[in-house]
């Protein structure tokens, strides 16, 4: 192998919490970029137990929270293991966004749990975590973080388009620029699980919906999106803002569907407004055809959809990515993303125990 090749791994586990992707990453330094080769891709479904309490997190106790924050940990250091059992590969670090529980910029406060001494103990990997709060302390949202990654990682494309429990984007032009744009499977979910269902397959059950203009104009109107980035949503606003509307409306299930698939076509397509431009979109709502179709009717970019590994795996690439940044002392989040007085270098490092 290169000897200045750095192998990270990547753990990525969204709003939505259905899995934690793992992305093993061998990154090779080139004149002006860093090269990247995907080693190895797992997903790890959320045990029962534990996905049931993070459902519930936010009213947790201190005490509570703080053993939780344990047991996140354990899991992610166990995936760990396992995806490396049966490899050779010698991952120089492991790089976890965590599991986020509160998003509030506005109060200076972001908790992502997934205690990184945990999974520094139990891979006996350097482990870098918590990479939000250095951002927020310097008055910024302390998202989306992923931009910066794309800026470097996927500079071939003029956006990048992640569709997940929200809908982020990020520019590769003369400036980095990056935000939430709209809620997007968070919202999705909760409609289909009427149904009894975790999510819409390929959006069968929107297909067969139509757009309600009332919901429509409704969710349009709401005050984020009249406001520019940087910005970025959470949980507590989808509760908060959007959520009631949808419980508000008397129309089918079909037709919340198809209408919030319209709704996030719309709130992305006003970003994806010039031709001979390409934008790569990935994240759960890229197998959403349905979703698709609307981001393709009200943009004028062309979209791309990759292959399954990137549109799944993306994210966890990207954190390990910003994990290398924070391994070697470099900037790894940008002001004209988040909206902070100053770049940083997020993440703290909890070091492996020394051997006997």
């Amino acid at each position: 192998m290169d000897s200045t090749a750095i192998i990270g791994v990547g753990l990525m586990c969204g709003t939505s919490q259905d899995a934690l992707d793992l992305a093993v990453v061998k990154f090779t330094p080139t004149a002006s970029r860093f090269e990247l080769d995907i080693l190895l891709t797992q997903a790890f479904e959320i045990p029962f137990e534990l996905a049931l309490t993070l459902k519930s997190a936010e009213r947790l106790s201190g005490l509570e929270l703080s053993l939780l924050n344990n047991a996140v940990g354990r899991f992610f250091g166990d995936c760990v293991n396992q995806a490396l059992a049966k490899t050779e590969y010698k991952p120089n670090f492991v790089a976890s966004h965590g599991i986020t529980i509160f998003h509030q910029p506005e109060h200076k406060l972001t908790l992502q749990i997934g205690s990184g001494a945990e999974i520094a103990s139990i891979t006996k990997l350097k482990t870098i975590c918590d990479f939000r709060t250095s951002d927020i302390a310097l008055g910024g949202n302390g998202a989306p973080l992923v931009p910066f990654a794309d800026s470097i990682l996927f500079s071939d494309y003029d956006f990048t388009l992640n569709l997940g429990g929200f809908a982020n984007i990020a520019s590769m032009n003369s400036e980095i620029a990056g935000f939430d744009i709209t809620v997007c499977n968070l919202a999705l979910n909760q409609i289909i699980s009427e149904k009894g269902l975790s999510f819409d397959n390929n959006g069968a059950e929107a297909r067969k919906g139509k757009v309600d203009i009332e919901l429509l104009n409704s969710l349009n109107n709401l005050t984020f999106f009249k406001a520019h980035g940087p910005k970025s949503l959470g949980k507590e606003w989808f509760e908060k803002e959007y959520s009631p509307i949808l419980k508000a409306s008397k129309i089918s299930m079909n037709d919340q569907l198809r209408t919030v698939c319209d709704h996030i076509g719309i709130q992305i397509g006003s970003h994806l407004h010039e031709s001979k431009r390409t934008c790569l979109v990935t994240g759960g709502g890229a197998y959403n055809l349905t979703l698709v179709d609307a981001i393709k009717h009200h943009s004028k970019c062309e979209i791309i959809i990759p292959e399954k590994e990137m549109i799944d795996y993306k994210e966890a690439i990207c954190f390990a990515f910003l994990g290398l940044c924070r391994s070697l002392e470099k900037q790894n989040i940008s002001k004209t993303v988040t909206g902070a007085k100053l770049n940083s270098i997020g993440g703290a490092i909890y070091l492996p125990p020394l051997a006997d």
